[in-house]
C-alpha cells in the first residue's frame, strides 16, 4: 500500500476533500483515514460528496466486472476495423 500523507492536519472541508480519493483508494495511513472519516461523518456537505464518490466508484467497478461488451458487438467492431484495413 502506498500512503499519500503530507502530514497536514484535516481542519476543514477542503482538507478532507483533498484526501477523499486517497482514502477511497486505501492509500492513507489508518490515523489519517480516521481523521478524514471523522470530518466526513460530522459534515453534511462532505458526507454527501463522499457518499456520491463512493457510489460512483462502486458503479464503475461493477461495470468493469460485467465482462465487457457482448461478443456480437465485438465481432462487428473487428469486422469494421478489418474493412478499413486497421487490423492484422
Amino acid at each position: 500500500m502506498t500512503t499519500h500523507d503530507d502530514g497536514a492536519p484535516i481542519k476543514d472541508c477542503r482538507g478532507a476533500m483533498t484526501k477523499l480519493f486517497d482514502m477511497l483508494d486505501g492509500e492513507l495511513t489508518a490515523e489519517r483515514e480516521r481523521e478524514v472519516r471523522s470530518h466526513i461523518t460530522s459534515c453534511p456537505d462532505c458526507f454527501t460528496h463522499a457518499d456520491f464518490e463512493q457510489r460512483f466508484l462502486a458503479a464503475l467497478q461493477a461495470a468493469r466486472s460485467g465482462g465487457g461488451c457482448p461478443g456480437s458487438l465485438r465481432n462487428k467492431v473487428i469486422e469494421a476495423l478489418r474493412a478499413e484495413g486497421l487490423t492484422h
